[in-house]
């Protein structure tokens, strides 16, 4: 990030956000800022805090000395759009009507759950479901055991917690995302079978918020302010964004490197 003609008659804050790939908006800033006050030139040490939805926390030091013009004071703060909420979806034929209800996306190491609900004409056979067209669990009312899994990358099943209306995965891995289908089926003589399918995309989030590096504690007017912005590895990655006391446009240029 360079700056260049600083022309500065006040504190200045240089905020840098990390935020996810794939999300449609910046969600809530997290980060705390810091700011010392100067007297009569004096040095002040300060600490700016910043946190993720994980509650991890990261702090950078900074010493602040009044300059001629201005002084610098550092914001860490990174946003992260809140995971979006169940998708129900629903599909009908023949004499079946089924709705899902999976998570958009979960964390790494989370459970998510996956409910299949359904309306028959008729007397069910079998309910399934798949992950990327590869069956992992079924369930047949008229079968001893009722419930049958099957391996399947990604996809550990909580057993206690599975139905003919809903399972529960664990331990949640980045293999755990793909798409998932329930197909449920009915006995003769109509034989009917209906499914509907719902994407899951599992998520790592930095360990923390991003860091700033290479500012100095003051600059005269006119003068190029070099700084690093360091996000750490998140899947998907993570866009980075400067901004000058919380605008956008007063940045005059700066480079993304991955």
């Amino acid at each position: 990030m360079v700056i260049r003609e600083m022309n500065l008659s006040r504190r200045v804050f240089f905020s840098c956000s990390a935020v996810s790939e794939d999300s449609d908006n910046r969600g809530d800033d997290n980060g705390v800022r810091g700011a010392g006050e100067l007297e009569n030139g004096d040095v002040h040490d300060g600490c700016c805090y910043c946190s993720d939805e994980s509650r991890n926390y990261g702090t950078t030091a900074i010493n602040c000395r009044r300059g001629r013009s201005a002084f610098v004071v550092v914001v860490l703060s990174f946003l992260l759009a809140a995971l979006p909420c169940s998708q129900p979806l629903s599909a009908k034929a023949g004499g079946i009507r089924v709705e899902v209800n999976v998570p958009k996306e979960a964390e790494v190491g989370a459970t998510a759950e996956l409910k299949c609900e359904w309306t028959i004409n008729g007397t069910l056979y079998s309910v399934k479901w798949y992950k990327d067209d590869h069956e992992f669990f079924r369930y047949v009312p008229d079968n001893t055991p009722r419930i049958q899994t099957f391996p399947q990358q990604g996809v550990y099943l909580d057993r206690k917690a599975n139905s003919e209306n809903s399972i529960r995965l664990t331990q949640l891995t980045l293999n755990t995302s793909g798409q998932y289908k329930c197909e449920v089926s009915t006995e003769g003589p109509s034989f009917d079978t209906t499914y509907r399918t719902a994407n899951l995309t599992v998520i790592a989030v930095p360990e923390r918020g991003p860091e700033i590096t290479g500012l100095a504690s003051h600059y005269a007017v006119g003068e190029n302010v070099t700084a690093n912005c360091t996000a750490w590895p998140s899947v998907p990655k993570a866009k980075i964004y400067w901004t000058v006391n919380d605008d956008l446009s007063k940045m005059r240029s700066f480079n993304v490197y991955t």
